[in-house]
């Protein structure tokens, strides 16, 4: 009843077809969300959050695809940034930065992966460098999402040198409105930028903003990959694909002569259901304290190649 009233009369109209006008919608709606008191519905409440929990988190979300809500421009700093510095943060740091996520007055991005990296994250050359009370930042960052709306950044640098290797890296949580950062576009095939490559030169972060003790990055950051690979981001991934396999059946029912289009389109619809089923699974998991690696690995990779069938129907069949 709430999201027939509250959802945005430009996003009905015109579904944003613009960036600016895209930019503007998500930022007010995270306000609004939080104002209903539907942003951080699995957080603690000493918080702000309600402690819902996952279960009535994934039902909020799907409430959201049903509809066709906009997606929050603050959505990694509620969903990856947030619940991180809940886990690691020191009691100034969940002070100073939960309420601005939870709000969606400050917006955040990942510093994590590196042009020369790789997926070998514990390998990044980008180095923070201690000069008394700070440290002085140089390197860069590619596929960073959001980083051209960014206000923070969690960023994983080498702060020891000569350190052993998963004990030379710290996590700082670094202000993207400073001299030293630049943000250049990364536009991909289909013309759409939310992805950047980041160079920092110079840039400084306050040992008070480093996440943990100096060089266990490593350890803080694996602990990270519940958030980015759970059940909260596994149903984000579900919602697109949902929306992208009705899109398909629509296009499939202008070209239902096509040999074996209306089939092809009806098994890619069972994976994409398949997937919503595994996500609850991850979620009853997560609300029972199981994190299981081992089957969001498997759903990484299951969505990776989903995609990649959903797309390329998409292709053959010429849709939008």
């Amino acid at each position: 009843a709430w999201l027939a009233n509250a959802l945005p009369a430009e996003w009905r109209t015109t579904n944003a077809t613009t960036e600016d006008s895209s930019v503007e919608i998500r930022r007010a709606w995270d306000k609004l969300l939080f104002a209903a008191g539907y942003a951080g519905l699995s957080w603690p409440s000493e918080y702000g959050g309600r402690e819902a929990g996952p279960i009535a988190e994934t039902i909020f979300f799907e409430e959201l695809a049903r509809a066709h809500a906009p997606e929050g421009l603050g959505r990694i700093g509620r969903v990856m940034a947030g619940p991180l510095i809940i886990a690691h943060g020191t009691d100034a740091q969940r002070r100073r930065f939960l309420p601005c996520i939870l709000d969606g007055s400050e917006i955040w991005c990942l510093g994590y992966s590196e042009p020369h990296a790789g997926s070998d994250l514990a390998a990044v050359s980008t180095r923070a460098m201690r000069e008394g009370g700070c440290y002085r930042i140089r390197g860069r960052k590619i596929w960073t999402s959001h980083a051209h709306h960014a206000d923070r950044c969690v960023l994983l640098a080498r702060t020891s040198p000569d350190g052993p290797r998963y004990q030379n890296l710290s996590i700082l949580l670094l202000d993207m409105k400073q001299p030293g950062v630049v943000v250049t576009p990364v536009i991909t095939a289909a013309g759409d930028h939310h992805f950047n490559e980041v160079v920092f030169d110079d840039a400084v972060a306050d040992t008070e903003d480093r996440l943990g003790p100096e060089n266990e990055g490593w350890r803080i950051f694996r602990s990270s990959l519940v958030f980015e690979r759970g059940g909260a981001v596994a149903l984000n991934h579900y919602l697109e694909m949902r929306h992208q396999c009705d899109t398909l059946a629509d296009c499939c029912a202008a070209h239902s002569a096509l040999p074996g289009a209306l089939e092809r389109s009806r098994s890619l619809a069972d994976q994409v259901e398949l997937v919503r089923w595994h996500v609850m699974r991850m979620n009853e998991m997560e609300a029972n304290g199981i994190y299981p690696q081992s089957v969001q690995i498997v759903m990484k990779l299951f969505f990776s190649e989903l995609w990649q069938q959903l797309t390329e129907f998409g292709a053959s069949m010429m849709c939008d």
